[in-house]
């Protein structure tokens, strides 16, 4: 019986030693890169190939860039010049496959991981990127000759069978090119999990999630300046592929927690404009205010915003803290990534030194119920001068987020006048008395 069980054992084993050698020879450079240039409207170049008898297969050096002629014509992969460089080189591409699956000439990929990735990519005025034409369907291959980036329908063999992305490690160089904005990123990581699509049913059946972080740093290439240095941690629940079309459209709501060590400097222009509105004080008797060199995110700040078509949307109240002041975004302020446009209301809480000055001349007033609406000139019902025990300055900004407009929704006048007005005003019923008493109070 034993003699039996070797036999079978040795039978075994020849058969799989047998099939991996088979799979050897099958899976080779040439008809990887084949396939994946039949998929996508790139040119693919491996450096290093191999694969286990347990099916797992290895990647190295995988440089991923333009179309070019050699792809086009279908020059095998060991015959072409090599690239030295590209918009995306992966250090490590690793996934498994079934042998039977080898065998049937059908291997599904279910789990990918890249670790190491240097990636080049520009940010376009219409809100898609300068990559994503490169997992485009190739032009012969497009069944309708339409539509510029990877599309669900037309790689539902990928798109149903795929279970989750594992990146990490990746070197991010993005150009935001309308506004020449540059942001360098290092340790960058984007784990894609529970993916559940089907391209017949898109309205439906079509969202994963998403854990990313890494360390951002910005800076102004046109202005030769630095923008700020960012710590961030995040998850979100997205829609991939537009429901109607098709095509790759993320539709997201990301959580952000940005760490304590990130900050922004106030070169950033609408940073700079928004202190402006601090000269009003000077009514006040108080010195023009120096703005410091950075804003800091204090106690770990968690951001919530939305993102589609290149719209970021903030949904919750961010704040930026310079010294003590406190610049605060409020929820339904947006920016587009690719035109650098953006409308956005703040509010700018004044120092908590210098908020007491200005109560203090305001507390002075006997008619301080009917003053306050004067010295803080016309305010919107639901926008008041004090909040937290703070003078609030608040307004919007609009246009180009490079050149703001900046416009007061309240903002404090000029206390003399109004004074001399209410002074002067005989319709007011008071004595002259209680008016001289009123503006010795508020002026003293």
């Amino acid at each position: 019986m034993k003699k039996w069980f070797l036999r079978i054992f040795l039978l075994l084993a020849v058969i799989v030693v047998g099939v991996f050698f088979y799979a050897k020879t099958y899976l080779t450079k040439d008809y990887l890169v084949a396939k994946l240039e039949k998929s996508i409207n790139s040119r693919v170049q491996v450096g290093e190939f191999s694969i286990s008898l347990l099916g797992k297969v290895e990647l190295k050096n995988v440089i991923i860039t333009d179309r070019d002629e050699l792809a086009e014509t279908k020059v095998p992969h060991d015959e072409r010049e090599s690239l030295d460089s590209g918009a995306v080189v992966l250090d490590t591409v690793s996934f498994r496959v079934s042998l039977m699956d080898i065998l049937s000439k059908k291997a599904v990929v279910e789990n990918i991981t890249i670790d190491g990735m240097q990636l080049k990519m520009a940010l376009l005025e219409d809100g898609s990127s300068s990559i994503e034409k490169l997992f485009a369907k190739p032009p012969k291959e497009k069944k309708n000759g339409s539509g510029k980036s990877f599309n669900a329908k037309d790689n539902d063999d990928f798109v149903t069978s795929i279970e989750s992305i594992d990146i990490k490690n990746v070197d991010l160089e993005l150009l935001v090119e309308e506004t020449q904005l540059q942001i360098k990123g290092s340790g960058v990581y984007l784990n894609v999990t529970d993916i559940n699509v089907n391209p017949d049913k898109l309205d439906s059946v079509n969202n994963a999630q998403i854990q990313l972080g890494g360390v951002f740093d910005m800076k102004s290439l046109d202005r030769n300046l630095d923008y700020g240095h960012i710590v961030a941690t995040g998850t979100t629940e997205l829609s991939i592929f537009n429901d109607e079309s098709g095509d790759l459209e993320p539709d997201m709501k990301l959580d952000l927690l940005v760490g304590e060590d990130s900050y922004f400097t106030t070169r950033i222009p609408v940073i700079s404009e928004l202190w402006k509105v601090t000269d009003s004080l000077a009514k006040f008797g108080i010195d023009k205010v120096r703005l410091p060199e950075k804003a800091e995110i204090k106690n770990n700040q968690k951001i919530t915003v939305a993102y589609k078509l290149g719209k970021v949307t903030v949904l919750e109240d961010l704040s930026l803290h310079v010294r003590d002041w406190e610049a605060k975004t409020v929820a339904g302020s947006w920016f587009n990534t690719g035109t650098g446009l953006h409308h956005s209301k703040l509010k700018l809480y004044v120092a908590t030194k210098l908020s007491g000055k200005v109560m203090e001349l305001i507390d002075k007033s006997k008619k301080v119920t009917d003053l306050l609406g004067k010295i803080a000139g016309k305010i919107d019902d639901n926008l008041s001068l004090i909040e937290d025990g703070k003078v609030v300055l608040s307004v919007e900004t609009s246009g180009l987020l490079s050149k703001p407009k900046v416009s007061y929704m309240n903002h404090l006048m000029d206390p003399l006048k109004n004074g001399m007005d209410l002074f002067l005003d005989k319709k007011k019923g008071d004595s002259l008395k209680d008016k001289i008493d009123l503006l010795e109070g508020l002026f003293r």
